[in-house]
């Protein structure tokens, strides 16, 4: 990692770049943060390359790749944008050496952590190929060693399968030293040239060299072609393994139709046949303990305890014992055997608040309901009124209390709807419209009966609630007075929501439409004022990314498209799910009443992680800076690596029923114990 030069950007599109990764003939990488503060990995194409047609739709290939592969092996994809001037590509930040750098560094790896790394290998390259795709370039730098297991990345000449192959006059893509014999001969090379490449990457990790040797790009080709590989110093290297050496010759044999293939190689290095073959599965299977040793990963992302597992335990025993033999990850090896997962003491991992706003009463009857977030200030809904809270300090600016408690969440209006800094929406039975400098009346509306438990959405200065018995209504901002309302319930208003067991009626925006959770997941258009599409399965809040909605409902989480409600993919998550879903770095969050936190590739909706705690989780966690936080009732907040559903810290909470964190810069906002609100450091 290096600073970044003085002709990079700063900035690409909503991400900030912060230092320079690397850079090669076709483009440059660098480590950037998004809007929320996750780390990701930005690809841009070099300017000189960009106006060409092919160079374009190689980069949208390398894309399609990428995306069409399990996740759970690759850097998923996070943004693009291939028809930008330099065209980019954003995908999740890996932390972690590649092969590469770690033999550089550490030397070459001891023999049972080389076929520790082979099985973890096997079993990405399998998912590769399952999805239909070619990497065509696997070699030690694109190998990158994290806690949770190697990944494979750079997919920059990869193809699908069988497709025709973009060409450069003159040019032979992919790297000499790991290049199959038949991409030199015949410019052209499939699966097998993958396996090919396979077993010259583990030739170098055991020895710190390809099968042949060093020398000039034309040398290593030519051996290639016309000389065996040079396997003494493998042997050597696993001298007591002669069968995983035979594995490793026969990947590169100079015949393609005599490599094993990336499933066979997954059951023969592990033994496991019937558990490496399959598809990942979710599991609670005890963690390893372990220390994280310097330069592989944050020191925070690993330490002993905790209850988080991925998907794919194999790949992660894989590294884990890596970590022992080359000092890199984990300490655990190959042999070593998992102990029971332990809590750790409560408070113990927690971490001290930044501030905390106590209740005026002591008497516990003054309950804090939920925090939203507005600019920089809190607002706090609570059994008497709304207080406003400064962000960064937790001092109380007002409060607003007309003797009724607010459930609602609340929408700020901006400074174009009333010509002044603001203006505050919210519901305590009757509709409110407060200033957002002092708590006071901003208008003098009458609109009352407005029961009213989720938050307004705002488009223009018109704002869009949904009252609990299943009316949408929108309003104008200045006025106060509704424009136009919708039943949306099938029955009318006497069907009320009997049959949704607690409803979010969060309303949201986006475009021209609102959407809302009220019998059934409903698309509403604000111009014809028409429902254009109800999907009955899902009783969630939604998200809107990208045009698809991710929305839960019953035992699963869904991905509709956004256009018609069409059900991209949908996944039973083993539980009734007991909160909307939260989408970020590629990843869906989603959590159930049994108190299990899942993380499901968005794409896709494959499991990547699950996470448990000891509550019901009925409210959407919330993401930044690569973690999540997610409130489990009557008992802790926790932070979970988002991309390793591994537990950071916890802090305890108390006895709410539907406890929901917000963000804010460099803190989480929480309610602990309906008499506290506390801003813990990120």
């Amino acid at each position: 990692m290096q600073p970044l030069h003085a002709d990079d950007p700063v900035r690409i599109a909503d991400y900030r770049l912060v230092a320079r990764l690397g850079a090669g003939s076709m483009g440059r990488v660098f480590l950037g943060r998004g809007p929320s503060g996750d780390l990701v990995a930005v690809k841009v194409v070099h300017a000189r390359f960009a106006h060409r047609p092919d160079h374009r739709e190689r980069f949208a290939r390398e894309i399609a790749a990428v995306r069409s592969v399990d996740s759970a092996y690759v850097a998923p994809v996070v943004d693009h944008d291939v028809e930008a001037t330099e065209p980019w590509l954003a995908t999740a930040y890996l932390p972690g050496l590649n092969l590469q750098q770690a033999v550089k560094l550490h030397g070459p790896l001891p023999g049972p952590s080389v076929r520790a790394l082979a099985a973890a290998l096997a079993v990405a390259l399998k998912a590769v190929h399952r999805a239909g795709v070619q990497h065509r370039d696997l070699k030690p730098s694109n190998l990158v060693l994290t806690p949770d297991g190697p990944r494979i990345v750079d997919f920059g000449i990869a193809r699908p399968h069988r497709a025709d192959t973009i060409t450069i006059p003159g040019a032979l893509l992919g790297t000499p030293g790991y290049l199959p014999p038949e991409r030199i001969r015949d410019r052209d090379s499939g699966r097998p040239g993958d396996i090919f490449a396979f077993g010259a990457l583990l030739v170098y990790a055991a020895t710190g060299e390809s099968p042949f040797g060093d020398g000039s790009a034309q040398a290593l080709l030519y051996r290639t072609q016309f000389e065996e590989p040079r396997l003494d110093g493998l042997r050597s290297a696993l001298d007591g393994d002669p069968e995983f050496v035979e594995i490793i010759a026969t990947c590169l044999a100079r015949d393609p139709a005599r490599r094993p293939t990336a499933a066979e190689l997954a059951g023969r290095i592990a033994g496991e046949p019937e558990k490496i073959a399959g598809e990942p599965e979710i599991t609670g299977a005890p963690r390893p303990s372990g220390e994280v040793a310097p330069g592989l990963t944050h020191s925070d992302d690993a330490g002993p305890g905790g209850r988080g597992w991925p998907i794919d335990p194999q790949g992660r025993r894989a590294v884990l014992a890596l970590g022992l033999a080359a000092g890199l990850a984990l300490s655990l090896a190959s042999s070593a055997r998992d102990r029971p997962r332990t809590r750790s003491p409560a408070g113990a991992d927690g971490r001290s608040p930044l501030w905390t706003h106590r209740s005026p009463d002591d008497e516990g009857e003054y309950w804090f309901l939920r925090p939203t977030v507005a600019g920089n200030v809190v607002y706090l809904s609570s059994t008497r009124g709304l207080q406003a809270l400064d962000c960064a300090r937790g001092d109380l600016l007002w409060t607003f209390n007309r003797g009724s408690p607010v459930h609602s969440g609340v929408a700020v209006l901006g400074p174009d709807v009333f010509h002044d800094a603001g203006t505050v929406v919210f519901s305590d039975g009757r509709l409110h419209a407060v200033d957002v400098v002092d708590g006071s009346p901003a208008t003098d509306w009458d609109e009352s009966g407005i029961s009213v438990t989720g938050v307004p959405a705002v488009i223009g200065k018109r704002f869009y609630l949904c009252y609990s018995f299943g009316r949408l209504t929108a309003f104008d901002g200045v006025t106060g007075h509704p424009r136009w309302s919708l039943e949306l319930t099938r029955g009318g208003p006497d069907a009320a929501l009997g049959s949704r067991a607690e409803p979010d009626l969060d309303t949201v925006a986006a475009g021209d439409r609102v959407y809302a959770a009220v019998d059934g997941l409903i698309a509403v258009d604000i111009a014809s004022r028409e429902v254009r599409w109800r999907f009955d399965d899902a009783d969630r809040a939604p998200v809107i990314r990208r045009g698809r909605i991710y929305s839960a409902g019953g035992h699963h989480v869904y991905a509709l498209d956004e256009a018609t409600g069409a059900v991209r993919w949908s996944r039973d998550i083993g539980g009734r799910a007991g909160c909307g879903v939260t989408v970020a770095a590629g990843l869906v969050f989603a959590g159930d009443a049994a108190g299990r936190l899942h993380a499901l590739d968005a794409a896709t909706g494959r499991p990547r992680w699950r996470f448990d705690t000891d509550g019901p989780l009925r409210a959407a966690p919330s993401v930044a800076a690569g973690t999540v936080y997610a409130a489990a009732d009557q008992d802790r907040l926790y932070a979970i690596g988002a991309v390793d559903g591994r537990p950071r810290w916890s802090h305890p909470l108390g006895r709410q029923t539907k406890v929901q964190t917000q963000l804010w810069r460099g803190s989480v906002l929480a309610c602990v114990d309906l008499t506290r609100l506390c801003a813990f450091p990120l």
